[in-house]
C-alpha cells in the first residue's frame, strides 16, 4: 500500500493470458498497480504520480489497461475489429542504461491514459459489442470515469537471448545487415549463400520477382502462398529481409538494389518484379528511384506512399509504437524479427519508424526523385477494412497518388495485415500482372 493506502501494488499471475507468451522473451511478472477512487479523482484534477522502475539490461517493461487485456483474451472479441475501433491501451516505456541496470518511468500521463476512455471510443466500443456480442454487453459496459478503471497492469519481460545488440546511450542501432533467403522447390524459404554458382545454373531466362516485407515483420510463413503463385506464374522467387524499425528505409532501398544488381549480373535479360508490403514498398521504390535499382515493376500492398499519415504529429507516434506492439504481441498480426523488438522496446527515436512518417525528409526526397512514376509500371493493392476507406492503418488515397499522380489500382476486402490471405487476393493478383504486361 502506497500513498496513505490510496494505492496497491500487487504481484498477480494470469493464467491462460496472451501475455504469457511474448515474442523473443519470458514473462518474468505481473502487477497490479489499483489506484482507489480518491486518488483517481485527484490523478485527474491535480495530483502527479509516477513510477521509476529498474530491471536488468536483457529486461523490459510495458503497461496495459486491464480491461483491454481481458478484451484480447476473451475469445470471442474479433482482434482485428478490436484494433480498428480502441487506440490500444498500452505504454511502451522509455529505458535508460542505468549502470548495469536499466531504468524506466511511468509517468502521470501515461497513468491517465491507462485509466481513461475517451466518450467517443467509448460509444464505438459499445455499438460493437451491442450489434456482434450483445451477451456482453452489460458486462463492459462503463463510462470514462467508471471505478472499472482504476487498475492497470504492470509487465516485466526478459529478451530469451543472451547476447544483446551493441547499444550507444541506450539506444540500440541497427547493424545494416540484410538477408536474401530463396523460395526453393520444396515450397520454403532458405538463405542465398554468397556462392554465386548457385545463381549461375539458375535458367537465364527466368523472371526475377522480390517479395519486400512491411514493417516490424520478416520473410516467412506469412509469405508461402505469395511465393507459391508467383512460383506458378513462371517467377524464380527471392524475399528480402532487413531490419525495418532502427535503419533508415533508405538505406534499406540501398541494401535492395546491391542484391538486385548481384541477381540481374547472372540475369541480364531477366525481367524483375517486385511485390511488396506496406513499408516495402517505400523500400522498393527507394531502390529503383534512389539507387537505379533494374526493377521493371513495384507491386504494393498498403503502402503509404505519401507517408504515414498517423505518424505526422509527433504524439501519435506514441500510438502507432503502441499499435505495433500489440498487433506482434498478441494478435499475431506481425512476425517481428528478434532486433526489430529490441528496437521497438529500447530505442526512443528508431530511424526506421521515422522516415515512414507523413512529410518526413525521406519521404519527402523520395517522392520528389519519382516525378514518373505512371510510366513506371507501379501498381496499388488497396484494402478496404468493413468498406472504410483504409485498411486500418493506411488511407485508400495514399496507397494511390504520388505527388498528386494516381497509379493503377485494385481493392481487397483486406486490413492491413492480411493483403495475401485468403481467396480474394491472387485473382487480384493475377490481373496486376496481367495489366502491367
Amino acid at each position: 500500500m502506497f500513498f496513505n493506502e490510496q494505492l496497491t501494488v500487487e504481484k498477480v499471475v494470469l493464467a491462460n493470458s496472451k501475455i504469457n507468451n511474448p515474442p523473443h522473451s519470458e514473462n518474468k511478472m505481473v502487477f497490479r498497480i489499483e489506484l482507489n477512487e480518491k486518488m483517481r479523482e485527484e490523478l485527474f484534477e491535480k495530483k502527479s504520480i509516477s513510477f521509476r522502475l529498474r530491471c536488468e539490461k536483457d529486461e523490459y517493461f510495458y503497461t496495459i489497461q486491464e480491461e483491454y487485456l481481458e478484451l484480447i483474451d476473451h475469445q470471442k472479441v474479433d482482434n482485428m475489429d478490436l484494433l480498428n475501433i480502441l487506440s490500444p491501451r498500452v505504454e511502451l516505456l522509455n529505458h535508460e542504461n542505468s549502470g548495469d541496470k536499466k531504468d524506466a518511468i511511468v509517468n502521470n500521463s501515461q497513468i491517465k491514459y491507462l485509466l481513461n476512455q475517451s466518450k467517443a471510443e467509448n460509444k464505438k466500443f459499445l455499438n460493437y459489442i451491442s450489434n456482434k456480442h450483445p451477451e456482453l454487453y452489460l458486462k463492459y459496459t462503463f463510462s470514462p470515469t467508471d471505478s472499472k478503471l482504476n487498475s492497470f497492469l504492470l509487465i516485466l519481460n526478459k529478451f530469451n537471448d543472451k547476447d544483446l545488440p551493441e547499444t550507444l546511450n541506450g539506444d540500440y542501432k541497427s547493424s545494416g545487415e540484410s538477408k536474401v533467403y530463396t523460395f526453393n522447390k520444396n515450397k520454403f524459404f532458405e538463405i542465398v549463400s554468397e556462392n554465386e554458382v548457385v545463381i549461375k545454373k539458375e535458367s537465364q531466362d527466368k523472371k526475377i520477382a522480390f517479395i519486400v516485407h512491411g514493417l516490424a515483420s520478416q520473410i516467412g510463413g506469412k509469405y508461402i502462398d505469395l511465393a507459391r503463385f508467383l512460383s506458378s506464374k513462371g517467377y524464380k522467387v527471392y524475399g528480402f529481409d532487413y531490419h525495418t524499425v532502427n535503419q533508415g528505409i533508405s538505406d534499406n532501398g540501398y541494401l535492395l538494389a546491391k542484391e538486385i544488381k548481384k541477381i540481374k549480373k547472372f540475369h541480364p535479360k531477366s525481367e524483375v518484379l517486385i511485390v511488396a508490403h506496406s513499408m516495402g514498398g517505400l523500400v522498393s521504390r527507394s531502390a529503383k528511384i534512389e539507387y537505379f535499382a533494374e526493377v521493371d515493376k513495384i507491386i504494393m500492398a498498403g503502402t503509404p506512399n505519401g507517408g504515414s499519415k498517423i505518424l505526422h504529429k509527433s504524439h501519435r507516434f506514441k500510438s502507432i509504437r503502441n499499435k505495433i506492439f500489440v498487433a506482434v504481441n498478441f494478435v499475431d498480426f506481425l512476425s517481428i524479427k528478434r532486433d526489430d523488438l529490441y528496437g521497438l522496446m529500447y530505442d526512443k527515436d528508431p530511424k526506421g519508424i521515422k522516415d515512414l512518417a507523413n512529410k518526413s525528409s525521406f519521404i519527402s526526397d523520395l517522392n520528389k526523385k519519382d516525378t514518373q512514376h505512371f510510366s513506371q509500371k507501379y501498381f496499388s493493392l488497396v484494402g478496404r477494412f468493413m468498406n472504410m476507406s483504409n485498411d486500418i492503418i493506411v488511407s485508400n488515397d495514399n496507397m494511390t497518388s504520388i505527388n498528386g499522380i494516381n497509379m493503377s489500382f485494385a481493392t481487397l476486402k483486406s486490413s492491413h495485415f492480411s493483403y495475401f490471405t485468403g481467396k480474394e487476393w491472387s485473382s487480384i493478383l493475377n490481373k496486376a500482372l496481367i495489366y502491367l504486361k
